[in-house]
Protein backbone atom coordinates (compact mmCIF):
# COMPACT_ATOMS: atom_id res chain seq x y z
CA UNK A 1 0.00 0.00 0.00
CA UNK A 2 2.79 2.45 0.86
CA UNK A 3 4.36 1.82 -2.54
CA UNK A 4 1.13 2.71 -4.33
CA UNK A 5 0.74 5.80 -2.13
CA UNK A 6 4.17 7.16 -3.05
CA UNK A 7 3.66 6.42 -6.74
CA UNK A 8 0.20 8.01 -6.74
CA UNK A 9 1.35 11.16 -4.95
CA UNK A 10 4.31 11.58 -7.27
CA UNK A 11 2.37 10.90 -10.46
CA UNK A 12 -0.60 13.11 -9.57
CA UNK A 13 1.68 15.90 -8.33
CA UNK A 14 3.70 15.94 -11.56
CA UNK A 15 0.54 15.73 -13.67
CA UNK A 16 -0.94 18.76 -11.90
CA UNK A 17 2.40 20.58 -12.15
CA UNK A 18 2.53 20.05 -15.91
CA UNK A 19 -0.28 19.42 -18.38
CA UNK A 20 -3.47 18.82 -16.35
CA UNK A 21 -4.30 22.38 -15.36
CA UNK A 22 -3.37 23.96 -18.73
CA UNK A 23 -5.73 21.53 -20.48
CA UNK A 24 -8.52 22.51 -18.08
CA UNK A 25 -7.62 26.16 -18.67
CA UNK A 26 -7.83 25.72 -22.44
CA UNK A 27 -11.35 24.32 -22.11
CA UNK A 28 -12.40 27.29 -19.98
CA UNK A 29 -10.70 29.77 -22.31
CA UNK A 30 -12.54 28.41 -25.34
CA UNK A 31 -15.85 29.14 -23.62
CA UNK A 32 -14.59 32.57 -22.58
CA UNK A 33 -13.51 33.45 -26.13
CA UNK A 34 -16.94 32.54 -27.52
CA UNK A 35 -18.45 35.22 -25.27
CA UNK A 36 -15.65 37.75 -25.82
CA UNK A 37 -16.39 41.20 -27.15
CA UNK A 38 -12.74 42.20 -27.49
CA UNK A 39 -11.63 42.79 -31.06
CA UNK A 40 -9.78 39.92 -32.70
CA UNK A 41 -8.70 42.18 -35.56
CA UNK A 42 -4.99 42.78 -35.81
CA UNK A 43 -3.28 45.42 -33.69
CA UNK A 44 -0.17 47.43 -34.46
CA UNK A 45 3.12 48.51 -32.94
CA UNK A 46 3.63 52.18 -33.78
CA UNK A 47 5.88 53.12 -30.85
CA UNK A 48 8.02 51.19 -28.39
CA UNK A 49 9.94 52.18 -25.26
CA UNK A 50 12.63 49.70 -24.19
CA UNK A 51 13.13 49.98 -20.42
CA UNK A 52 16.29 48.56 -18.82
CA UNK A 53 16.70 48.79 -15.03
CA UNK A 54 20.39 48.36 -14.21
CA UNK A 55 22.47 48.30 -11.04
CA UNK A 56 26.23 48.18 -11.61
CA UNK A 57 25.91 46.40 -14.96
CA UNK A 58 28.91 47.97 -16.73
CA UNK A 59 30.13 44.54 -17.76
CA UNK A 60 26.87 43.64 -19.49
CA UNK A 61 24.97 46.73 -20.58
CA UNK A 62 27.07 47.38 -23.70
CA UNK A 63 26.48 43.97 -25.24
CA UNK A 64 22.79 44.08 -24.35
CA UNK A 65 22.38 47.47 -26.06
CA UNK A 66 24.30 46.22 -29.10
CA UNK A 67 21.89 43.34 -29.65
CA UNK A 68 18.88 45.60 -29.04
CA UNK A 69 20.09 48.13 -31.59
CA UNK A 70 20.73 45.34 -34.10
CA UNK A 71 17.16 44.06 -33.65
CA UNK A 72 15.78 47.58 -34.09
CA UNK A 73 17.85 48.11 -37.24
CA UNK A 74 16.71 44.78 -38.67
CA UNK A 75 13.06 45.68 -38.21
CA UNK A 76 13.35 49.30 -39.36
CA UNK A 77 14.90 48.26 -42.67
CA UNK A 78 11.40 47.26 -43.74
CA UNK A 79 9.40 49.39 -41.30
CA UNK A 80 11.16 52.73 -40.78
CA UNK A 81 8.09 54.37 -39.20
CA UNK A 82 8.47 52.56 -35.87
CA UNK A 83 9.31 55.06 -33.11
CA UNK A 84 11.70 53.53 -30.58
CA UNK A 85 13.32 54.87 -27.43
CA UNK A 86 15.81 53.03 -25.22
CA UNK A 87 15.72 54.17 -21.60
CA UNK A 88 18.26 52.83 -19.10
CA UNK A 89 17.60 53.30 -15.40
CA UNK A 90 20.96 53.48 -13.62
CA UNK A 91 19.83 52.46 -10.16
CA UNK A 92 22.33 53.71 -7.61
CA UNK A 93 25.25 52.65 -9.81
CA UNK A 94 28.83 53.13 -8.65
CA UNK A 95 30.40 51.92 -11.91
CA UNK A 96 30.32 53.07 -15.54
CA UNK A 97 26.84 51.72 -16.39
CA UNK A 98 25.37 55.17 -17.15
CA UNK A 99 28.36 56.32 -19.21
CA UNK A 100 28.38 53.15 -21.32
CA UNK A 101 24.63 53.41 -21.95
CA UNK A 102 25.05 57.00 -23.13
CA UNK A 103 27.70 55.86 -25.61
CA UNK A 104 24.95 53.79 -27.25
CA UNK A 105 22.67 56.87 -27.44
CA UNK A 106 20.33 55.48 -24.83
CA UNK A 107 18.44 57.90 -22.62
CA UNK A 108 19.79 57.43 -19.10
CA UNK A 109 17.88 58.11 -15.91
CA UNK A 110 19.84 57.96 -12.67
CA UNK A 111 18.67 57.62 -9.09
CA UNK A 112 20.56 59.05 -6.17
CA UNK A 113 19.87 55.98 -4.09
CA UNK A 114 19.04 52.42 -5.04
CA UNK A 115 15.33 51.98 -5.73
CA UNK A 116 15.55 48.25 -6.30
CA UNK A 117 14.42 46.60 -9.51
CA UNK A 118 10.71 47.03 -8.80
CA UNK A 119 11.09 50.69 -7.88
CA UNK A 120 13.18 51.41 -10.97
CA UNK A 121 10.69 49.62 -13.24
CA UNK A 122 7.90 51.87 -11.94
CA UNK A 123 10.10 54.94 -12.39
CA UNK A 124 10.99 53.99 -15.97
CA UNK A 125 7.39 53.17 -16.82
CA UNK A 126 6.34 56.66 -15.75
CA UNK A 127 8.68 58.03 -18.42
CA UNK A 128 7.12 55.88 -21.16
CA UNK A 129 3.44 56.88 -20.98
CA UNK A 130 3.54 58.34 -24.52
CA UNK A 131 4.54 55.00 -26.10
CA UNK A 132 2.01 52.42 -27.21
CA UNK A 133 4.13 49.47 -26.08
CA UNK A 134 6.98 49.00 -23.60
CA UNK A 135 9.56 46.24 -23.18
CA UNK A 136 10.97 45.35 -19.76
CA UNK A 137 14.54 44.13 -20.36
CA UNK A 138 17.16 42.81 -17.94
CA UNK A 139 20.74 43.96 -18.36
CA UNK A 140 22.62 40.97 -19.72
CA UNK A 141 19.82 39.96 -22.10
CA UNK A 142 20.86 39.20 -25.67
CA UNK A 143 18.22 39.84 -28.34
CA UNK A 144 18.04 37.90 -31.59
CA UNK A 145 17.78 40.12 -34.69
CA UNK A 146 14.27 38.83 -35.44
CA UNK A 147 12.79 39.61 -32.02
CA UNK A 148 10.89 42.81 -32.83
CA UNK A 149 9.65 41.37 -36.12
CA UNK A 150 8.32 38.31 -34.29
CA UNK A 151 6.62 40.43 -31.64
CA UNK A 152 4.98 42.62 -34.26
CA UNK A 153 3.62 39.57 -36.09
CA UNK A 154 1.94 38.41 -32.88
CA UNK A 155 0.43 41.83 -32.27
CA UNK A 156 -0.81 42.20 -35.84
CA UNK A 157 -2.35 38.73 -35.79
CA UNK A 158 -4.75 39.47 -32.92
CA UNK A 159 -5.92 42.76 -31.43
CA UNK A 160 -6.49 41.03 -28.09
CA UNK A 161 -2.75 40.60 -27.44
CA UNK A 162 -1.59 42.67 -24.46
CA UNK A 163 1.80 41.04 -23.80
CA UNK A 164 4.40 39.08 -25.75
CA UNK A 165 7.16 37.04 -24.14
CA UNK A 166 10.02 35.30 -25.99
CA UNK A 167 11.62 32.11 -24.78
CA UNK A 168 14.81 32.13 -22.72
CA UNK A 169 18.17 30.43 -22.93
CA UNK A 170 21.28 30.39 -20.76
CA UNK A 171 24.17 28.50 -22.33
CA UNK A 172 25.90 28.22 -18.94
CA UNK A 173 22.91 26.53 -17.27
CA UNK A 174 23.28 23.15 -15.63
CA UNK A 175 21.65 20.04 -17.03
CA UNK A 176 18.74 20.03 -14.57
CA UNK A 177 18.02 23.70 -15.27
CA UNK A 178 18.05 23.05 -19.04
CA UNK A 179 15.67 20.12 -18.66
CA UNK A 180 13.23 22.11 -16.49
CA UNK A 181 13.31 25.03 -18.91
CA UNK A 182 12.76 22.71 -21.84
CA UNK A 183 9.67 21.29 -20.13
CA UNK A 184 8.48 24.80 -19.26
CA UNK A 185 8.89 25.87 -22.89
CA UNK A 186 6.48 23.13 -23.96
CA UNK A 187 4.01 23.90 -21.17
CA UNK A 188 4.03 27.65 -21.78
CA UNK A 189 3.38 26.96 -25.46
CA UNK A 190 0.38 24.90 -24.37
CA UNK A 191 -0.76 27.74 -22.12
CA UNK A 192 -0.97 30.00 -25.18
CA UNK A 193 -4.27 28.24 -25.90
CA UNK A 194 -5.52 29.15 -22.40
CA UNK A 195 -4.97 32.88 -22.87
CA UNK A 196 -1.22 32.78 -22.36
CA UNK A 197 1.15 32.19 -19.42
CA UNK A 198 0.64 33.97 -16.12
CA UNK A 199 4.41 33.92 -15.61
CA UNK A 200 7.19 34.68 -18.08
CA UNK A 201 10.95 35.02 -17.94
CA UNK A 202 11.94 38.54 -16.96
CA UNK A 203 14.87 38.76 -19.39
CA UNK A 204 12.56 40.45 -21.92
CA UNK A 205 8.79 41.00 -21.93
CA UNK A 206 6.71 43.30 -24.16
CA UNK A 207 3.58 44.91 -22.68
CA UNK A 208 0.82 47.17 -23.98
CA UNK A 209 1.53 50.37 -22.05
CA UNK A 210 -1.93 51.36 -20.83
CA UNK A 211 -2.69 47.87 -19.57
CA UNK A 212 0.63 47.29 -17.82
CA UNK A 213 0.28 50.69 -16.12
CA UNK A 214 -3.09 49.67 -14.75
CA UNK A 215 -1.64 46.38 -13.55
CA UNK A 216 1.20 48.21 -11.80
CA UNK A 217 -1.32 50.47 -10.05
CA UNK A 218 -3.23 47.40 -8.88
CA UNK A 219 0.01 46.03 -7.39
CA UNK A 220 0.87 49.21 -5.48
CA UNK A 221 -0.70 47.84 -2.29
CA UNK A 222 2.61 46.02 -1.82
CA UNK A 223 5.76 48.17 -1.75
CA UNK A 224 7.89 45.78 -3.77
CA UNK A 225 7.56 42.46 -5.58
CA UNK A 226 10.34 39.89 -5.81
CA UNK A 227 9.13 38.39 -9.10
CA UNK A 228 7.90 41.11 -11.46
CA UNK A 229 7.81 38.51 -14.23
CA UNK A 230 5.00 36.74 -12.35
CA UNK A 231 3.17 39.53 -10.52
CA UNK A 232 2.74 41.78 -13.59
CA UNK A 233 1.55 39.26 -16.23
CA UNK A 234 -0.65 37.54 -13.64
CA UNK A 235 -2.33 40.80 -12.65
CA UNK A 236 -2.84 41.69 -16.31
CA UNK A 237 -4.55 38.36 -16.94
CA UNK A 238 -6.80 39.00 -13.91
CA UNK A 239 -7.68 42.59 -14.88
CA UNK A 240 -8.13 41.97 -18.61
CA UNK A 241 -9.67 38.50 -19.02
CA UNK A 242 -10.63 39.13 -22.66
CA UNK A 243 -7.02 39.78 -23.65
CA UNK A 244 -4.10 37.40 -23.94
CA UNK A 245 -0.38 36.96 -23.43
CA UNK A 246 1.57 35.34 -26.27
CA UNK A 247 4.58 33.14 -25.60
CA UNK A 248 7.08 32.72 -28.46
CA UNK A 249 8.83 29.34 -27.98
CA UNK A 250 10.83 29.62 -31.22
CA UNK A 251 12.25 33.08 -30.48
CA UNK A 252 14.90 32.93 -27.79
CA UNK A 253 16.48 35.72 -25.75
CA UNK A 254 19.92 34.78 -24.43
CA UNK A 255 21.41 35.62 -21.06
CA UNK A 256 25.00 36.57 -20.24
CA UNK A 257 24.50 35.54 -16.62
CA UNK A 258 26.32 32.31 -15.89
CA UNK A 259 24.92 29.92 -13.30
CA UNK A 260 27.27 29.28 -10.40
CA UNK A 261 26.66 26.94 -7.51
CA UNK A 262 25.42 28.92 -4.50
CA UNK A 263 24.49 31.98 -6.54
CA UNK A 264 22.02 29.92 -8.56
CA UNK A 265 20.53 28.54 -5.35
CA UNK A 266 20.13 32.09 -4.05
CA UNK A 267 18.37 33.14 -7.25
CA UNK A 268 16.09 30.11 -7.22
CA UNK A 269 15.40 30.66 -3.53
CA UNK A 270 14.36 34.26 -4.29
CA UNK A 271 12.08 33.00 -7.06
CA UNK A 272 10.49 30.52 -4.65
CA UNK A 273 9.89 33.30 -2.12
CA UNK A 274 8.45 35.44 -4.92
CA UNK A 275 6.02 32.65 -5.80
CA UNK A 276 4.89 32.40 -2.20
CA UNK A 277 4.52 36.18 -2.21
CA UNK A 278 1.98 36.30 -5.03
CA UNK A 279 0.09 33.32 -3.61
CA UNK A 280 -0.29 35.20 -0.33
CA UNK A 281 -0.95 38.71 -1.65
CA UNK A 282 -2.82 38.09 -4.91
CA UNK A 283 -4.30 34.68 -4.24
CA UNK A 284 -5.91 32.30 -6.70
CA UNK A 285 -8.46 34.42 -8.52
CA UNK A 286 -9.57 35.59 -11.93
CA UNK A 287 -11.29 33.60 -14.65
CA UNK A 288 -11.34 29.83 -14.55
CA UNK A 289 -8.52 29.61 -17.08
CA UNK A 290 -6.36 32.01 -15.05
CA UNK A 291 -7.02 30.10 -11.85
CA UNK A 292 -6.05 26.85 -13.55
CA UNK A 293 -2.69 28.30 -14.59
CA UNK A 294 -2.14 29.66 -11.09
CA UNK A 295 -2.76 26.23 -9.61
CA UNK A 296 -0.27 24.67 -12.03
CA UNK A 297 2.38 27.12 -10.89
CA UNK A 298 1.68 26.30 -7.23
CA UNK A 299 2.12 22.58 -7.88
CA UNK A 300 5.18 23.33 -10.01
CA UNK A 301 6.89 25.05 -7.05
CA UNK A 302 7.20 21.69 -5.33
CA UNK A 303 8.15 19.57 -8.34
CA UNK A 304 11.13 18.07 -6.50
CA UNK A 305 8.78 16.53 -3.92
CA UNK A 306 6.75 14.82 -6.64
CA UNK A 307 9.94 13.45 -8.23
CA UNK A 308 11.13 12.14 -4.86
CA UNK A 309 7.78 10.43 -4.23
CA UNK A 310 7.98 8.73 -7.61
CA UNK A 311 11.57 7.66 -7.00
CA UNK A 312 10.74 6.23 -3.57
CA UNK A 313 7.72 4.42 -5.00
CA UNK A 314 9.79 2.93 -7.82
CA UNK A 315 12.52 1.76 -5.43
CA UNK A 316 9.93 0.19 -3.15
CA UNK A 317 8.25 -1.47 -6.11
CA UNK A 318 11.52 -2.99 -7.34
CA UNK A 319 12.55 -3.88 -3.82
CA UNK A 320 9.27 -5.72 -3.18
CA UNK A 321 10.08 -8.13 -6.00
CA UNK A 322 13.60 -8.63 -4.79
CA UNK A 323 12.53 -8.60 -1.13
CA UNK A 324 15.05 -5.84 -0.59
CA UNK A 325 12.79 -2.87 0.14
CA UNK A 326 14.94 -1.65 3.04
CA UNK A 327 18.11 -1.92 0.97
CA UNK A 328 16.41 -0.05 -1.88
CA UNK A 329 15.53 2.86 0.39
CA UNK A 330 19.05 2.93 1.81
CA UNK A 331 20.45 2.99 -1.73
CA UNK A 332 18.12 5.86 -2.63
CA UNK A 333 19.14 7.79 0.47
CA UNK A 334 22.83 7.25 -0.31
CA UNK A 335 22.35 8.42 -3.90
CA UNK A 336 20.50 11.53 -2.74
CA UNK A 337 23.27 12.32 -0.24
CA UNK A 338 25.87 11.90 -2.97
CA UNK A 339 24.07 14.31 -5.26
CA UNK A 340 23.09 16.97 -2.73
CA UNK A 341 26.18 17.01 -0.51
CA UNK A 342 29.20 15.45 -2.19
CA UNK A 343 28.89 16.89 -5.70
CA UNK A 344 28.51 20.56 -4.58
CA UNK A 345 31.50 20.07 -2.25
CA UNK A 346 33.64 18.64 -5.06
CA UNK A 347 32.53 21.46 -7.36
CA UNK A 348 33.75 24.06 -4.88
CA UNK A 349 37.09 22.32 -4.29
CA UNK A 350 38.02 21.20 -7.79
CA UNK A 351 36.33 23.90 -9.87
CA UNK A 352 35.56 21.36 -12.60
CA UNK A 353 33.17 22.79 -15.19
CA UNK A 354 30.99 19.67 -15.42
CA UNK A 355 30.71 19.43 -11.65
CA UNK A 356 29.87 23.14 -11.38
CA UNK A 357 27.07 22.73 -13.90
CA UNK A 358 25.71 19.69 -12.10
CA UNK A 359 25.92 21.49 -8.76
CA UNK A 360 24.07 24.53 -10.12
CA UNK A 361 21.46 22.20 -11.53
CA UNK A 362 21.00 20.60 -8.11
CA UNK A 363 20.44 24.09 -6.72
CA UNK A 364 17.22 24.15 -8.77
CA UNK A 365 15.98 21.06 -6.92
CA UNK A 366 17.16 22.37 -3.55
CA UNK A 367 15.18 25.56 -4.03
CA UNK A 368 12.06 23.54 -4.84
CA UNK A 369 12.55 21.49 -1.68
CA UNK A 370 12.99 24.70 0.34
CA UNK A 371 9.68 26.17 -0.89
CA UNK A 372 7.53 25.00 2.06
Amino acid sequence: MITITFLAIGFIGLLLATAAFPILGITAQMANRRNSRASSQGGQLASLAILIPAHNEAGKIGRTLTTIRDAIATYQKENPSLRVSIIVGADGCSDETAAIAQEYNARVITSGKSLGKWGMIKYLLDQAWAFEWVAFVDAGSLWPDVLISSVVRSIEADGRVMAVAPSYSNSAAGSIARVTWGIERVLKSLENFAGGPISVHGATVFYRTDQVMEAMRALESHESWLNDDVAVPLMMRILFPRYSTVYLPSVTVGDMQGEAHGREYGRRRRMALGNLEWVQRIGVRGTTSVRCLQLRRIFRMMWAYWVICLAVGCFLFVGSFLELATLSLLTLAAAATLLVVLIPTLAQRTGGRSLRKLASGLDVARASLATP
